[in-house]
């Protein structure tokens, strides 16, 4: 088997700000035909990728499509003293491009909006005080989530005709010191948190983080359930969140890598799962998108 995973490259990629920019927003986060392709450009036509790639394979060879997962990224930015021969919203600007183009700049390959890239918050801080006046100096934090879309549900079959599960799979790689102590234990509140209330039509998901063992180490695979709860009324007519049971797994590797594996039932068609806040990632020193 081979596994293929593609960004469109004719994606439109445009912020917008408001009148001082001091606030940038991409524009159409969400819209798939932006940024994902079409399942006929892929497989299913004349035309497609697929098509081309079979002349090139051995018959026995399965080639298999997976779309590519999206991380948001939300910088806050305090500039703690701006320089006084530039305009505030112009300095603005010039911070924000550096951003933009850590991540993305035209007719280059060193960009993040990638496969396999890393992120390290301190290398942009470095890279924002090398262009700006030595006087100036930056506070950056950043937060990020993953917002649940039809289009991450993977579809596995027993042979080519019936169906075995649908998942989300979600791999995430961090850097040992981030959620491991130096005696090797997870540190559970630095784990991407996936809990989520209201998760959708009154279901919530959430992880017993205190359920990982103090005895486990770096070199053991920690495996946690992923419940869905609804919500209902004791017999006091007390709001109260009952258990429905596991949909998934979310997988802790001593590699430092975190899988996130959602089971998409028949309680999640997927047009509920569209656009649904899922999953805020917060890390607290640098983390590595590997998938």
């Amino acid at each position: 088997m081979i596994w293929f995973s593609f960004i469109p490259q004719t994606r439109d990629r445009i912020f917008e700000s408001d009148m001082f920019r001091s606030v940038y927003r991409l524009e159409n986060p969400y819209d798939k035909v932006n940024w994902f392709l079409e399942e006929l450009e892929i497989k299913g036509s004349n035309e497609s990728i697929f098509k081309k790639l079979e002349s090139y394979k051995i018959p026995t060879m399965t080639l298999i499509h997976r779309h590519p997962i999206y991380m948001d990224f939300y910088f806050t930015v305090e500039i703690i003293k701006y320089d006084i021969t530039t305009s505030e919203s112009k300095q603005n600007a010039i911070i924000f491009k550096i951003i933009d183009e850590y991540f993305f700049k035209e007719d280059t390959y060193n960009t993040l909006e990638n496969f396999e890239t890393e992120f390290f918050l301190s290398n942009l801080i470095k890279k924002i005080d090398t262009q700006l006046a030595d006087i100036t100096g930056v506070n950056i934090t950043v937060r990020n989530d993953i917002k649940l879309t039809s289009k991450y549900i993977n579809e596995e079959y027993f042979d080519s005709d019936i169906l075995k599960s649908k998942k989300v799979l979600i791999p995430l790689g961090f850097p040992y010191v981030s959620i491991y102590n130096a005696y090797g234990r997870i540190i559970d509140d630095k784990l991407p948190n996936i809990n989520t209330d209201n998760f959708m039509n009154g279901y919530s998901i959430k992880v017993d983080y205190e359920q990982i063992p103090t005895s486990s180490i770096n070199t053991e695979v920690v495996e946690l359930d992923i419940n869905l709860f609804s919500k209902d009324y004791d017999e006091n007519d007390v709001l109260i969140e009952v258990k429905v049971g596991k949909i998934g797994s979310y997988r802790i590797f001593h590699e430092n890598n975190i899988v996130v594996e959602l089971i998409i039932s028949d309680i999640f068609t997927e047009e509920m799962c569209d656009n649904r806040y899922w999953t805020q990632l917060i890390f607290y020193r640098s983390f590595e998108w590997i998938i």
